[in-house]
């Protein structure tokens, strides 16, 4: 079957045993039994120094044994006399470890689901019963041929041959998978169990050969360990997983190969992390074929990318967040059309974007191109673009929908021009953009509120009207701000503490009377210099605001 067994062995046999025996038979179950020991501190070498024979000698460990016959005289309930009682260098999954794997057996291609390409799906042969042996007692129970289950480590490595394995159909569900052969998933789903612990491996799964996942097939791991010139091929499907590791190499490390759209998933705590191994050479990429590639990541999960996407265009889909931690080189551009997509270093979301929908985390001033294109809907959501950064990011052109915005700079407050759509404590440079223009017109109130005495103006994008404030002059009009996207905010200064209230008309000649207050202006300014703003929609070509004082002089 390809196993090479455990060698049982005590201290007379062992030190007799030559040294190269060690290379061929690794694994030691040593057989020592002092009269007084506590197997969970003590060691077999404890008693008898020469125990091991040459499986000590250096490079090996001081104490190499995998399990350790410790008594042969124990007691336990529903066996009479005395019994052989043993103990492992490790846990549950130490001893896992030692199963008999599943083995690929068939030197060809084949299906995973086939019985007879699998150690364990062979038809069991009884042991023969000879002259002079003791007649068996009880049922004597063969194994069930099965494929390989939730207990069984996997291994796809055939000597002297090579193998394509294809999953096509059903759920598989394993323990461990090492390949050195090729698997293509197609359909159905293989779930590898196994998650890192402390006496085992900390892997789940290593791939050194070529791994296709496409159709509506999928694959759950924990941690994968893709082995450097070797390509894990995505080409649809599903892949949940908590770690990838892609191994440096010279000249070749490991890589992904996207050939089609991917939903990723999070396995545990809500994270899955795309990263280089440790090691010399070059580092991974994931290569995105040059075509648009889709990574859907799915609610709640956030798919963290340390290691660069090179070669087409990128488009971001699914409720969950995408974080691009490393710069990138793919110069088709961005699209976002759910969740989140976090640019978290420079140089991090190449070309320009496009985003639809959903939110663009800008986590570093430089992690888009200066000479990029930003493009928005065309009424963007509320927090659309979060200026996650301190500083100013700077761009080429800002769109929303086909509509090109002003040039100078965008943020939550304190910009040229404030919007909604931004969020976060950044600055958006925009360099290049059209002439701004004001849509409406502002008139000063009747009695009781008037605009004062007119000092100048001064700005393109806002008109601002210097003047000095008392109770007399209960409210005037401070600045208009063109929003550029059909809004206008009017800033006034009043008395702090009076009421004001907004009203509109299409025609200023009109009396006061037939004028109409706008819903939701009424305001009473608390700060102490009387400023107060409200944002208009323009529905007309002309439209006329005047701010009048409710309650003058509080």
């Amino acid at each position: 079957m390809g196993i090479r067994p455990m060698m049982y062995i005590n201290g007379n046999y062992a030190n007799s045993v030559v040294a190269p025996i060690v290379s061929f038979f690794p694994n030691l179950w040593s057989a020592r039994w002092p009269t007084a020991v506590n197997p969970q501190t003590n060691n077999p070498s404890d008693s008898y120094a020469p125990i091991y024979g040459p499986w000590d000698d250096p490079p090996y460990p001081a104490q190499p044994w995998e399990f350790w016959q410790y008594s042969s005289t124990n007691k336990i309930h529903a066996i009479s006399g005395s019994i052989d009682v043993d103990v492992a260098q490790g846990g549950l999954e130490f001893v896992k470890d030692y199963l008999v794997p599943a083995l690929w057996i068939t030197n060809g291609n084949g299906q995973w689901t086939t019985l007879l390409n699998w150690n364990s799906g062979q038809t069991p042969v009884a042991p023969p019963h000879y002259a002079g042996q003791p007649t068996p007692v009880g049922t004597q129970t063969l194994p069930t041929p099965s494929l390989p289950g939730a207990n069984d480590t996997v291994v796809l490595d055939v000597p002297g041959a090579s193998v394509t394995v294809t999953l096509a159909s059903g759920a598989q569900n394993i323990r461990k998978l090492y390949m050195r052969e090729a698997l293509n998933i197609t359909g159905g789903s293989l779930t590898i169990g196994y998650i890192p612990s402390w006496d085992s491996t900390p892997i789940a799964a290593e791939f050194s050969g070529p791994v296709t996942l496409s159709g509506g097939a999928s694959l759950s791991v924990h941690t994968l360990q893709v082995d450097a010139a070797n390509t894990f091929a995505l080409s649809g499907g599903t892949l949940t997983f908590n770690t990838i590791v892609l191994k440096p190499g010279s000249p070749t490390p490991a890589r992904i190969a996207m050939s089609g759209d991917m939903s990723f998933n999070s396995l545990t705590n809500a994270t899955a992390t795309i990263t280089n191994g440790l090691g010399s050479g070059s580092f991974g990429w994931i290569n995105l074929g040059g075509a648009s590639r889709a990574f859907n990541v799915t609610n709640g999960a956030g798919l963290f990318v340390y290691v660069p996407i090179t070669n087409g265009a990128l488009a971001k889909t699914g409720l969950g967040t995408l974080h691009l931690d490393t710069a990138d080189t793919y110069s088709g551009g961005t699209t976002l059309s759910a969740g989140t997509l976090e640019g978290s270093v420079s140089g991090s979301i190449p070309g320009n974007v496009t985003a639809s929908a959903g939110t663009l985390n800008l986590a570093s001033a430089s992690a888009l191109a200066s000479g990029a294109s930003l493009t928005l809907a065309s009424s963007p959501a509320a927090g659309a673009v979060n200026l996650n950064f301190s500083g100013t990011q700077t761009i080429n052109a800002l769109y929303f929908g086909t509509t090109q915005k002003a040039a100078g700079t965008w943020a939550a407050s304190g910009a040229t021009h404030n919007h909604a759509a931004f969020a976060g404590a950044g600055m958006l440079k925009v360099t290049t953009g059209p002439t701004s223009s004001t849509a409406v017109s502002l008139t000063s109130g009747s009695s009781p509120s008037a605009y004062g005495d007119f000092l100048g103006s001064t700005g393109s994008v806002a008109q601002w009207v210097k003047l000095f404030v008392t109770c007399s002059q209960t409210n005037a009009l401070w600045s208009i701000a063109d929003n550029l996207d059909g809004t206008f905010t009017l800033t006034f200064v009043g008395t702090p503490q009076a009421e004001y209230c907004i009203f509109t008309s299409p025609d200023v000649a009109v009396p006061m009377t037939s004028w109409t207050a706008v819903a939701g202006s009424t305001n009473t300014p608390t700060n102490a210099t009387g400023l107060w703003q409200f944002t208009v929609t323009n529905t007309a070509s002309q439209q006329f605001y005047r701010a009048t004082a409710l309650a003058p002089c509080p």
